[in-house]
């Protein structure tokens, strides 16, 4: 500590030359904006490191419910027909990801969520209900405003071949 005080102060002595301040004793402004920059980093920077202790997966989870919560609020019984419509669709289908179930419910009349986050709680509820289950593989998402992002593929568990 006392090494880096030294190390502080012959730099400020250095700066004081180039800055002709006069008194030794007082900070130059090339020191003083040092310190004021760090102050202002320090108290702008945020914490990288979640301190609430949650896992990553956990947080996911808990944002995927809020979006979900939030659709019921606005669509009193939303969910409940969203997996009703994914259970239409993986009767249908073999493979499916979010954005079919999306499009069946928009030919049945299913409104819209606000957030089209919501469609991920309720494709969670229809692994645990038995509908499908998660493959390994993703493909981009048939929607133009989700800009091609990787959609998770499900396989269905109730698909009927004909």
């Amino acid at each position: 500590m006392e090494q880096k005080m030294k190390a502080k102060w012959k730099r400020c002595m250095i700066h004081n030359l180039l800055f002709e301040v006069k008194k030794p004793e007082e900070r130059c402004p090339w020191c003083q904006l040092d310190e004021v920059v760090g102050k202002l980093h320090k108290a702008s920077q945020t914490n990288l490191f979640d301190s609430s202790g949650k896992s990553g997966s956990q947080l996911a989870k808990e944002g995927i419910e809020r979006s979900e919560a939030g659709a019921n609020a606005k669509i009193p019984g939303w969910s409940v027909m969203a997996l009703d419509i994914i259970r239409i669709t993986a009767t249908e289908q073999e493979f499916l990801i979010s954005d079919s179930c999306r499009e069946v419910g928009v030919r049945l009349g299913l409104p819209e969520p606000h957030n089209p986050s919501a469609w991920g709680g309720v494709m969670r509820r229809a692994i645990n209900v038995g509908y499908i289950e998660k493959t390994e593989k993703t493909i981009p998402s048939t929607r133009p405003v989700a800009h091609r992002i990787l959609r998770p593929v499900y396989r269905s568990l109730i698909w009927r071949r004909r």
